[in-house]
């Protein structure tokens, strides 16, 4: 891993130099300028029409306590209260903080172009007009305003595809060790990545064997044990880093025993709960049907749910009880996979009922929960803001209730894609097939383990979703071009 190499790489994915594209050289510091100017020219107009912070309570009370107070919460992200700190901590505003998610998914919304134009070949105007689709997605609006992580989330992810497809390009080790970092943070902001951080550490360097090439294959041995090893150990290092802030064992969360149980809870039978004689006790009281996957809100959050009720059973040790929790919803799902695949159809059902969308966008702003009297005295931090009153007739917010069509574009596309990679999977790249395994991984964790069909979840595949139809229509006007060309 030569730093000096890995400078000059920087330099030349940056477009300092030359890009090479359909074969000629062109200078890419006006174009790649340009992309980045026109995507934050339309953030900086929102910004200008809407710059009202948005809340979804308890969720954000939870960061900004981490920010100010340097609270670690149990069952969030603490990485994002830190990256709130310096912007709001001493400011007494959130205007810094949103002009910084602003300009992240200014800057998110430039790698897709980046992306576009370097990687897939798709010439300038398209990549063009495709930043300029991402810069007006009205989830990624909505996420910059929100103080939740999915904005920095949404960027991280952004910067993370953009190297590995850096690293299918360049196959350097040290892009593949600098992924894994990436990789982390990615997991750090929010839990739902560590499927595909863990799945690509193997898969990222396997997309180079050949058959019958030895010598290269044995380089992609070497690739995937780096891969794996790194990813592990700075995984391990996370875990432990977490539970020497909140004092308990090494964990991703304290409470994610809680939030599988409840978004499994539809498959969960009183067998799978490991204490036999305290199964009566948990299940023989439930207010809330377990059969019904519309319970599993109430399940995690309210009295007469199974956490409740195991939290109980457990003689009220937070800790136990999280730890129940898991080995149960492990062994439903363990038990009944076939049902784990029957949750997710219905959550991506869900996705189709207009009502029911519309709702969750609505709860998505924070007009379903109100703040408690502890985040109404916390927010007086900010004294310009009045969350007990807070208006939700934004142009965003109006932007995102009219976006339920594009809710539906966005959890069809991997399944396109899917169907696209087969009928044409000679014209498929390495770029090509990575991109579908994201946006497939996206999907799943977006209608698997939730408990309710909410388009927050699908922040990072809305990003994605741009990127794969623009490649999708420039490959596709390549093809159409070329056999008119051959019938010519």
């Amino acid at each position: 891993m030569r730093f000096g190499s890995t400078i000059r790489t920087l330099h030349e994915l940056g477009g300092l130099s030359f890009l090479v594209l359909g074969g000629t050289k062109l200078n890419v510091r006006f174009p790649l300028l340009l992309l980045f100017a026109v995507g934050l020219a339309i953030k900086l107009l929102f910004f200008f029409l809407d710059a009202q912070p948005a809340f979804h309570f308890g969720d954000s009370a939870s960061y900004l306590a981490t920010a100010l107070a340097g609270y670690i919460p149990p069952d969030r992200s603490f990485t994002y209260g830190f990256i709130l700190r310096p912007f709001v901590a001493g400011s007494h505003s959130l205007m810094p903080a949103l002009l910084l998610q602003m300009l992240l998914s200014a800057i998110a919304t430039f790698i897709a172009g980046v992306c576009l134009l370097r990687f897939f070949r798709t010439g300038f105007p398209v990549a063009l007009a495709f930043t300029v689709l991402c810069a007006l997605d009205p989830l990624q609006l909505m996420s910059e305003r929100l103080i939740m992580t999915e904005n920095a989330a949404t960027f991280s992810f952004a910067v993370f595809f953009l190297t590995c497809l850096w690293y299918l390009n360049s196959r350097k080790l040290s892009v593949l060790f600098l992924i894994q970092v990436l990789g982390v943070l990615l997991v750090s902001l929010r839990i739902s990545f560590l499927p595909l951080v863990l799945v690509l550490s193997v898969v990222l360097p396997m997309m180079h064997w050949r058959k019958g090439a030895a010598q290269l294959n044995w380089r992609v041995y070497d690739a995937v044990f780096l891969a794996v090893l790194s990813s592990q150990a700075m995984l391990w290092g996370y875990r432990h880093l977490y539970g020497h802030l909140t004092q308990q064992s090494p964990a991703y969360l304290s409470r994610d025993g809680y939030f599988l149980l409840a978004d499994m809870s539809p498959i969960v039978i009183p067998t799978d709960y490991p204490d036999a004689p305290k199964r009566e006790q948990v299940f023989g009281h439930l207010t809330f049907p377990l059969r019904n996957p519309d319970s599993r809100r109430p399940t995690r959050w309210m009295e007469g749910g199974l956490c409740n009720a195991v939290l109980k059973a457990t003689g009220n040790d937070e800790n136990l009880a999280n730890q129940v929790a898991r080995q149960t919803a492990i062994a439903a799902i363990r038990r009944d996979p076939i049902g784990v695949l029957w949750l997710g159809a219905f959550t991506y059902r869900e996705f189709f009922d207009r009502e029911k969308l519309l709702w969750t966008l609505r709860l998505e702003q924070g007009q379903m929960v109100e703040p408690d009297v502890n985040e109404v005295a916390l927010m007086r931090y900010f004294p310009s803001l009045n969350v007990t009153h807070r208006n939700f007739n934004t142009v965003v917010g109006r932007w995102q209730n009219a976006s339920t069509l594009w809710c539906w574009i966005v959890i069809l596309t991997p399944l396109l894609a899917l169907v696209e990679s087969v009928v044409w999977r000679r014209q498929m790249t390495a770029a090509d097939w990575f991109t579908l395994l994201c946006s497939l991984m996206f999907l799943a964790a977006a209608v698997i383990p939730v408990d309710i069909a909410s388009p927050r979840y699908l922040l990072p595949l809305s990003w994605l979703t741009l990127v794969i139809i623009g490649s999708a229509w420039s490959r596709i006007r390549a093809m159409i071009r070329e056999q008119r060309s051959h019938h010519a």
